[in-house]
Order: structure tokens, then sequence, then C-alpha cells
């Protein structure tokens, strides 16, 4: 029976035919009609002369209509009837075919699609069409044969065109230009829509479009091949049009972070201000060395050492320049450190709406930063540094959190009440602080076999008392209340040590400040006020506790709570054999703490209200800047000078009189923020730095 007897494909061949090629794919005749492909069987063998003739055609058929990934699937069946694989891979080498062959040796069920249909000869081409109308060929098929019976030709899928472009800037006052520059791959055509833009459409390969009014707006482009294949790129909110500028820009900017290891990358953010639409970078050390991008990404830094940013921005009104000298630091490597988190910031006791700049003091060269600030804006930062600070609209009492990451780890630290805000200026915000619980006092406390009391003499002699408070909120403690439980001696120059430690430490280790207090000035059963002789400063976490001597005829013992049992909160610390534990560790699960209450106050001096009475002169300034002061200054008046990275670079808390002068020749070129207190306000003002 020849091919030539059928017009259609009889339904049992292509029903149970799959053939599988060289490499393992099938092919369903049956499934592939039913989704509309056109099917070219090139019947051959390696050997067979005008088989190898022809196998370029083929391919080229292949290829042009889209490498089975379009409307036509060409498919090689070589009919050896021996295992014929290391034949078909030099076949394939030999005359370049790429197309898919599948032995009939390894597809015994498909012995009848070449002996029922008659082909007795190779090599031989079958057209199946859709409609499985069949057509044998003595020539292979050409792309022109296929596409007159409804095949379309395509580009083969590694080949279709993929739509890209970018924009020389992104933001521009209404009235300028954009021009769009094609970054399509394999495209011969292209048809571009403007939202917004004149004109609002375009074929241009790289158009310019002019914006007139004010919005954001989005950009779309079709690529596409010879074939017709297409690919089309959306940008949303890709082009924002901004009112025409009022003011020449500031320039100002900030970097994901300041510390990089050499050979990895820093991403930059433009935070100018005055509307700035043409960016100039200029990036010392680095690889670009240069940038017009409003917000340059994976700067890449390769050479050990500090290196400078500048920054120009421009618009039709002028331009700014800004300089941070040794801005990136660029460190050899980061060893096998895990960072640990560590922050502080210019001031904790604010009024609404003031900006907060927090330091990051990490140590251990972390490379990621995750900052989150309760109540503030904003809310979150992945910068190093917070360009801008953090402001916060409400009064009230806010948690600031930071996490830090390098390669080798993590550390998160949440400093609990950090920041306190006010709506009007406050001088200090005070508290008293102690470890007692609800509903818990001070008792003399002792333990199982042990004569005496813990929190004071005793018969294991511990002379060293600490209660560990975990508060973040104050910033000095003034006095202390400490319940004097026992007290007994003989000599009026006996004397009990209170001691504060560096809370940061796992035990007490880092002394803060020690005060000597006489036994004959205390009261037994009674709440003693100690006041310091000067306040201490703290920051965040800190021991408070007590150092007492055994001498004959000497007792006393501070109240602690009672023993809350195994498991449960424990504040305080023994030192006991020479080393710190914690109560527990040292008294089989015993656990409490001290009565001692801390008197902390909050201090600080936050109000950014601008007052006409002061004022600061010469603005741009070289030399000396002279700050005057209506009022003139009084005790407990200041002022501040910070750079734009809220580092305080000067600091005068004891000025007098009505005129101050301030000699800021040494400073690095650049922008300056003064804050002057006077009158129980806070004048802030911005001054520049010149040569």
């Amino acid at each position: 029976m020849s091919i030539q007897a059928f017009s259609q494909v009889p339904d049992q061949f292509t029903e149970t035919v799959t053939l599988t090629d060289h490499y393992g794919d099938t092919y369903n005749l049956n499934a592939l009609l039913a989704d509309g492909k056109y099917i070219v069987l090139d019947f051959f063998f390696t050997t067979c002369h005008y088989c190898q003739e022809e196998a370029p055609d083929i391919e080229n058929l292949y290829t042009t209509m889209g490498c089975n990934g379009a409307d036509v699937i060409v498919l090689g069946i070589e009919v050896t009837e021996h295992d014929a694989s290391h034949d078909i891979d030099w076949y394939m080498t030999e005359f370049g075919v790429t197309y898919p062959i599948a032995p009939l040796a390894n597809n015994p069920i498909n012995v009848t699609l070449y002996d029922d249909w008659g082909i007795d000869g190779t090599p031989t081409y079958v057209l199946i069409q859709p409609n499985r109308a069949m057509n044998e060929m003595g020539r292979p098929p050409s792309a022109n044969q296929l596409t007159a019976v409804g095949a379309h030709e395509s580009a083969c899928p590694d080949n279709m065109p993929v739509a890209d472009f970018i924009a020389n800037r992104t933001r521009i006052p209404a009235g300028e230009t954009v021009t769009f520059t094609n970054r399509s791959q394999r495209s011969t055509s292209w048809s571009w829509t403007f939202q917004g833009g004149t004109p609002a459409n375009s074929t241009d390969e790289n158009p310019t479009v002019t914006y007139n009014n004010v919005g954001t707006y989005a950009v779309t482009l079709t690529a596409r091949n010879r074939q017709g294949n297409e690919d089309t790129k959306t940008r949303a909110a890709y082009i924002e049009v901004v009112p025409p500028p009022t003011e020449a820009p500031t320039a100002y900017f900030a970097a994901n972070q300041v510390t990089v290891i050499a050979g990895n990358t820093i991403n930059f953010t433009d935070l100018s201000q005055g509307e700035p639409w043409t960016w100039i970078w200029h990036f010392e050390g680095a690889n670009p060395s240069s940038s017009t991008d409003q917000h340059p990404r994976n700067i890449r830094y390769n050479s050990v050492g500090h290196y400078d940013v500048t920054l120009i921005a421009q618009n039709m009104l002028g331009s700014d320049t800004l300089t941070i000298e040794n801005y990136i630091n660029v460190i050899p490597s980061i060893g096998d450190e895990v960072p640990k988190a560590k922050f502080s910031c210019n001031s904790r006791l604010v009024q609404v709406n003031t900006p907060v700049f927090f330091t990051d003091e990490s140590e251990g060269y972390p490379m990621n930063w995750a900052w989150e600030f309760e109540g503030g804006n904003p809310s979150t930062s992945e910068f190093q540094v917070i360009p801008g600070g953090v402001t916060y609209e409400n009064s009230g009492i806010y948690d600031v959190k930071l996490a830090v990451s390098n390669p080798n780890g993590g550390n998160i630290l949440n400093k609990r009440d950090y920041i306190v805000v006010y709506e009007n200026y406050v001088g200090s915000y005070c508290d008293t602080l102690c470890n007692l619980l609800d509903n818990e006092t001070a008792i003399k406390l002792g333990a199982h076999g042990l004569t005496g009391y813990l929190g004071g003499h005793n018969g294991d002699r511990i002379t060293t008392y600490a209660d560990k408070f975990e508060y973040y909120t104050f910033n000095e403690i003034s006095s202390i209340i400490v319940p004097i439980m026992k007290l007994s001696y003989t000599n009026n120059n006996e004397y009990i040590t209170f001691i504060t430690w560096d809370g940061n430490d796992p035990v007490p280790t880092t002394v803060l400040s020690e005060q000597k207090v006489y036994l004959k000035d205390l009261r037994e059963n009674y709440f003693q006020v100690i006041n310091f002789a000067t306040p201490l400063r703290v920051d965040g976490p800190f021991y408070l506790g007590y150092k007492i001597k055994y001498t004959a005829g000497e007792e006393i013992v501070i109240g602690l709570a009672n023993n809350r049992g195994y498991g449960h909160k424990n504040t305080l610390y023994v030192l006991k054999d020479s080393t710190w534990q914690s109560l527990p560790d040292a008294y089989d699960g015993i656990t409490t703490s001290t009565g001692i209450k801390v008197a902390s106050c909050l201090v600080g001096i936050e109000d950014e209200v601008f007052t006409s009475n002061v004022n600061m002169y010469p603005n741009p300034c070289n030399n000396i800047l002279n700050i005057e002061n209506a009022y003139g200054f009084e005790k407990n008046d200041f002022i501040e000078i910070f750079d734009n990275l809220g580092r305080l670079v000067y600091s005068n808390d004891r000025p007098s009189g009505n005129n101050i002068e301030i000699n800021v020749s040494y400073l690095p070129v650049g922008t300056y923020i003064t804050r002057m207190f006077t009158q129980g306000k806070i004048a802030v003002q911005k001054f520049e730095k010149i040569e």
C-alpha cells in the first residue's frame, strides 16, 4: 500500500503512534495533531547518500519554523532495523543536524508506520496537517509550502525577542523630554506606548518623548522579530513628572552600607531636595567610578581603603555638589567573626517630629542591617546610616531594634522603651526602677544550710552582690533607695560600697561607679535614700549592687524578694569562690532580686523650634561661624553642630553672652546642622561649609 493512497491519516496510526527520539523524548502524533501542529516526518537512514545531501534542508526547515517550539514539528525517523545510536550521533555531528531523530529500531510498535504506509525508499518526506490531510514529498518541504497550507514561520525558542528598555531619566519637570533607549534582544521592529507622553506612540527604535503634565506614567514596548514573534515589556509608574523647580537643588545621598569587604558592592540612594533631574556621581576607588543614575546600584569596591563619594545634583535653576570624604571604608575580610549589634542615637528625649539620628556601633563587621523603629518614620530601614534620621509623629515611649548579619551569622539588639517622645519641651523624664515583682516586698532571705542571709553577711562569706536592671529608657542614675533589713557595727569607720557595672556583659565586669556609705549613716528596718555625689550616666542595662566586709561585730543585710522557685525570674548575681555566678547556679535554683529601687532619669533637651531672636551667619561659611542670641545664653544652654550623618562634630555646653564665634575652618566641606538651646527651646539651622 502506498502512502499516496491515503488522503487522510488513518486514526489507528496516529492514535497508537508515539515516537521516542534519540534522547528519550516522546511525540504522540494524535496529541500533536489535536494541538494544531503540522508534522514533517523524514524517513532516512544514516548512510543514505541522498539523505545526507538533503539533511541541511531539513535542518533549515526545523530552525526556520521554530525548532519544534511553534506550529511545525520536524522529526527524523531512522529506518535501520538494528541499534543505530552510534550512527545517529555521527550523522547529527557530520551534517549539522539538531532536529530530533527517532530510531525505528527503538520504536517496534511503530513498524506499521513504515511498512503499512508503503515507504519503500529513502529519503521519504511525509507532511501531516492538523486536519489529518497527508502528503508524501520527494523533496524536503520548504517553509513557503508550509505557510501556504496555514503554518506560521517562527524563530526558535532561544531566538525569540526579549523586550527591554531604559530611560535617560525617570524624574523630570513638566515640559521636559525623556529619551528612551531600546535594549531589546533579537528584535527588528518596535512599538512604543507612552502614557501621558507626546507622542503617545512610536515605532522608532530610540524615541524622544515630551511630558507636559504632572503625574506618574507607564511605558510599554513591544519588540518583534522578522518572523512576527513578539515580546512586551511594561514599566508601570516609570516616568515621574513633577512641577518645575522653584529653587536650585541641595545634594544629599546615602549608601546602604559604609563599610564593605573588598570585592563587594554598595547601593546608593539620592536624597537631594529641590527637584533635581540630573545626577552626576563620582565614586573614588570604585567600579564604575561614575554614574548618571539617580540611584546607582552595585558599585563595586575592590581595594582596601577609605574613599570619597561625590554627587552633583542639577535642575534648570542650578546645581549643588556634595562630597563626603572617606565615606566608604573597604576592609580586607571579616574573618570568622559573627557581628554583634550595637547602636546609639544623638537624643532619646525628643519633641514630636524632631529628627533622631541613630549611629550603628556594631562589632564584628556586619554586612547587612535591618532596623525597626516602633512609632517612627521610617518604621524600618536597611541602611547602615539612616539618611535624614527618624521622626516620631506621636508622643509615647518606643522600642528600637537592630539586626545585623554577615556570612558568619547574625545578632539582634532590641532596646525596649528607648525613645521617649513628648508634644512639648521637657528637660527630663524620670521614674523609679525596681526588680521586685508586683505584690512582692523585701525580706531577709535565707538558704537551706546557710547561716546568715543571702543579700548580706552569711556563712559562705559572700562579699559582693549585683542585681541586673534590664532597662534602656534611662541614661542617668541620681540615687538609690535601699531596704536595710539588718544592721550592726562596732566601728564608725565601717562602710558598705555601692557599685554600678555596665550591663552589656553576661556578668558584672566593667565598673561604672563606686560610692562608699558609712554604716553609721544607715538605719535598720528603714528604706535608706542614698544620693550619688554625681549623677551616673548609663546607656542601657546595668548591674547595681554592693560590696561588704567581714569585720568582727559588723552585719548588714539588704532585703531581697522571697524565693520565686526554680525556673522563675532571677536578676541577682553573687561573687562566690572568686567567680560571678547567677544565684540559681550558686544556690541550687533559688531565684530572686534585690529590693533596691533606682531613681533614674532620661535627660535630654529636644524641641526643634525656630525663633527670630536666634541667628547664625555667615552662611555659607569658610572660617568663623557666628551664633547670635538676642536673649543671651544662660546656664544649661548649649550649642551643638552635627554633620549630615548625624555625628556630633562640635559642642559647647557653657556658652555665655549674646554672640558666640565658632571656628569651623577645620571641618570638611559639606552640609551641617546647628542646634542651639536657649529659653527652653531649640533653634535649628543648616549651614554650608565651603573652602
